[in-house]
């Protein structure tokens, strides 16, 4: 049970009133009227309102201690979360060579909800389809966000924020910044932009363990905030950085995607217009699309924030891996377990985590689950984008498995009986506690 936020003052508008007419009687004894009609008592209850407006703001200074904590930590909300499917071109027009290229954009019938694909991909001569990933965002290439200062904890902002959550195994960000092409180490990933390159920097949780060298950042992606390196000490001007930090004149731009959230969860055979027609194509998703999250809340974010402190770098514990595995946007549940504590045939080292996906109650007939919708919602692509998030996170030599948690339909029957204590024509006439009507159930 967690510990209870302590009230610095828990006197409330009662008390305040009542230990004013003690201080009245005491000090005013010809006062004898401490009815509301008196305009002595109209004052008391004046000011009693006042400072019990005070009282409230002043015991909520735990919780904004609370989450100032959390926020030196680097707890910030959840962006949304981008859904994923995989769509299919089919062949229409002649035999020939047709390409698809990265960032072809297909909507619903509505238009509100697009999808892009990820990848270039080619409809060769002979195939009658091919498939190809896609996801429910939009892209922001080479977005201007500022120039280096050559300064320490140096921060700048995207323009379009939210950027979307990690999606594991595709790219959502890419700050890049402006170097001469003998500063592009050959490991380096560069982007060209107006015959500018730009050596894409890493994002990291936190600035500890770090070399000087490092080309990293802090990202909210929530707030788009693009926070570098901080001096190594407190108030000493010219102090060492704790990792590079970009020259002073150079250019910062950013890739990033942007957009997600639930809606984009559709079902199958929804996508099927192009924003930029494809000649001799027709496109569909023969399964739902899938992962879709809308942004975390502030109450939410405050909930996770008691874990923040227990996941640093490394996923260690099973709970570690389920709270990573929820963070993937488009799960509801999971359960992590080590095989050699479950199976005696388990292989050392290899943790199994079952997931369960998180089906919107919008798109339920009678709020009921069934098998069926259960399984559409079990898509390929929410198993891989886990996985591969867990992979970023595992300690060296710790195998993951992800899979779906199997799923039984369970059936309950209820029978209510009263108490002869009360009298049928009462029990007919009350309430019913979830607004449904009383001859659902009838009593015998």
């Amino acid at each position: 049970m967690p510990l209870p936020s302590p009230k610095l003052d828990d006197r409330r508008f009662e008390d305040l009133v009542q230990q004013a007419q003690v201080l009245i009687k005491s000090r005013s004894p010809n006062w004898n009227d401490f009815s509301p009609s008196d305009p002595g008592m109209t004052l008391v209850e004046v000011f009693a309102f006042l400072t019990d407006t005070m009282l409230y703001r002043l015991n909520r200074l735990p919780e904004k201690v609370y989450v100032a904590l959390l926020n030196l930590l680097g707890v910030s909300q959840l962006p949304p979360a981008a859904a994923r499917v995989t769509l299919t071109f089919t062949r229409m027009g002649d035999d020939i060579d047709i390409a698809i290229p990265a960032g072809s954009r297909i909507a619903d019938a509505s238009g509100q909800v697009v999808f892009a694909t990820m990848d270039d991909a080619i409809l060769k001569k002979g195939m009658t389809a091919v498939d190809v990933t896609a996801v429910h965002c939009e892209q922001v290439d080479a977005e201007p966000v500022g120039g280096g200062t050559g300064g320490p904890a140096q921060s700048c902002k995207v323009r379009r924020a939210p950027i979307l959550r990690d999606l594991g195994d595709i790219w959502t960000v890419m700050v890049g910044v402006e170097a001469a092409q003998s500063e592009i180490a050959e490991d380096s990933i560069v982007r060209v932009h107006e015959g500018k390159a730009y050596v894409v920097w890493r994002e990291v949780s936190s600035f500890v363990g770090l070399e000087a060298t490092d080309r990293v950042y802090v990202l909210d992606r929530a707030d788009g905030l693009i926070t570098f390196a901080p001096a190594r000490g407190v108030g000493q001007a010219g102090s060492p950085t704790l990792a590079a930090v970009p020259p002073r004149g150079r250019e910062i731009r950013v890739w990033y995607r942007r957009g997600g959230g639930r809606q984009g969860n559709v079902a199958a055979d929804s996508l099927s217009v192009f924003r930029e027609p494809i000649p001799g194509l027709r496109v569909t998703n023969r399964m739902r699309a899938s992962g879709g999250e809308d942004s975390e809340s502030v109450d939410q974010a405050l909930l996770r924030g008691r874990d923040a402190v227990r996941v640093l770098s490394s996923a260690v514990t099973a709970s570690d891996f389920e709270r990573l595995a929820l963070e993937g946007g488009g799960i509801a549940r999971a359960r992590a377990y080590a095989q050699r504590d479950v199976w005696s045939f388990g292989e050392p080292g290899v943790v199994e985590v079952r997931i369960v996906p998180k089906i919107d109650p919008s798109t339920l007939k009678d709020k009921a689950v069934t098998p069926e919708i259960l399984a559409a919602h079990k898509t390929p692509e929410l198993v891989v984008r886990v996985d591969a998030l867990l992979a970023r996170r595992r300690p060296l030599g710790v195998k993951t498995l992800v899979d779906w948690a199997g799923c039984r339909p369970v059936s309950i029957a209820v029978r209510v009986v009263a108490s002869l204590a009360r009298q049928r024509p009462q029990l007919d006439q009350e309430p019913d506690p979830g607004g449904r009507p009383r001859d659902l159930y009838p009593l015998p």
